[in-house]
């Protein structure tokens, strides 16, 4: 009858150690004085930790606040497969202890996964869920939060009313917060918006707000985020000494903290400048070099644009075989996505390809195409709006 009080003996030993150990990793990150490169040296020894505590009802408050420390770090690394594995198990188990509040939090980080995988139908539907847990809560902050993300679908959705409305919601209850922090974030969330809506004005107004917030505050990622934001403006406005000064300090900032995903929507931006202003190698370059960061990512939306304006630049070039190819990968990925804006924007481009390489037939049937699958949209003023130009533009060439 020994045996097994003494295997339970041992093995709540062990549990004790793993619980210690946790602890103790907990008080690394909570006190590193560069927490980026502790989490990037110990990546492994932290996903363990978090292993061996997520499950355990005494160390799940520990393991939730690893969650929250790590989930930035691991978003920018990619790894999301294997993170969404520890996402849902916490999500499961915090039902099951009925904590409310971080099953709410959870419940929108798991959103997230959805959200940067490029599906937005789940991840709309897991942050409604997300959104009524903090309502029903009480809690501002995280219904803010949710908002943010809700607006983002629409408007990639091309639905530019809901998209607005929903993220000036999401600012007018930040407000009502007092914080400075949340208000920082959802304003520039709005600006993103307004400039996903094509009302660059807007955006730009929100976006130096939110940099002004952020620079008060001490945030410094919130503040490159902004700036990238205020030199996407600045370039939609063809202000492009400012947009190319604004660029060059963000890459030089961005560079220095590793963040590979900015870096790559700072070169980004970089290759417009130079396209815009003709210089169509250096746009090349700049895009290729973009291509390679994604190589290191999984982010479908942003590698797709990349595909889209490599396209641009070598109909420009008048490289029509590799122009054509690479619009038709950004037109297959944004239609997996769903995003209707974006897909359009690409469909026109490669209209622009085939009448510079002087495939009339094939110019207009893509046209056509495009006009087609837009009239079953009823409900967004943008998408009209590019169906009644492109329908003009259709009409012109017969």
């Amino acid at each position: 009858m020994s045996q097994p009080s003494e295997l339970k003996r041992w093995q709540d030993m062990l549990r004790q150690q793993k619980q210690v150990n946790a602890w103790q990793w907990l008080t690394r990150i909570e006190t590193a004085a560069d927490l980026p490169e502790l989490v990037k040296q110990e990546y492994d020894n932290l996903l363990r930790v978090l292993e061996n505590t997520i499950e355990d009802d005494e160390t799940f408050d520990l393991a939730f606040t690893l969650i929250q420390k790590l989930h930035p770090f691991v978003v920018g690394y990619a790894d999301w497969d294997r993170w969404l594995t520890y996402l849902q198990r916490a999500l499961t188990h915090s039902q099951k202890l009925e904590r409310s509040q971080q099953h709410a939090r959870l419940l929108e980080l798991v959103s997230d996964m959805s959200y940067l995988a490029g599906d937005w139908t789940q991840a709309k539907s897991l942050y409604d869920d997300s959104l009524k847990a903090y309502e029903q809560l009480g809690d501002l902050h995280g219904s803010v939060s949710t908002l943010t993300r809700l607006s983002a679908i629409y408007a990639s959705q091309g639905k530019t009313q809901e998209a607005i409305g929903t993220g000036s919601r999401a600012v007018q209850i930040a407000e009502l917060t007092t914080n400075p922090t949340m208000v920082a974030h959802s304003k520039l969330a709005l600006s993103q918006i307004y400039y996903h809506a094509k009302f660059v004005e807007q955006s730009l107004t929100f976006s130096k707000e939110a940099f002004a917030l952020g620079e008060q505050l001490g945030m410094i990622d919130l503040v490159d985020k902004a700036l990238l934001n205020i030199v996407a403006c600045e370039i939609s406005l063809a202000h492009w000494e400012e947009a190319t000064q604004a660029a060059k300090v963000l890459e030089e900032s961005v560079a220095k903290s590793g963040d590979i995903r900015m870096l790559s929507q700072v070169r980004n931006n970089l290759g417009i400048i130079y396209f815009q202003k003709g210089e169509y190698l250096a746009a090349e370059r700049a895009w290729d070099d973009v291509l390679q960061l994604h190589s290191q990512m999984q982010y479908p939306a942003e590698a797709a644009a990349i595909h889209n304006n490599l396209g641009k630049v070598y109909t420009k070039l008048g490289e029509w075989g590799t122009a054509e190819q690479m619009l038709l990968e950004a037109v297959q990925v944004y239609d997996s996505l769903g995003d209707l804006v974006q897909w359009t924007n690409t469909m026109d481009n490669l209209a622009d390809l085939y009448e510079a390489w002087g495939k009339t037939a094939v110019f207009q049937h893509t046209l056509q195409q495009a006009i087609t699958r837009l009239s079953l949209v009823q409900d967004s003023s943008l998408i009209l709006e590019l169906r009644a130009t492109m329908q003009q533009r259709l009409t012109a060439s017969s």
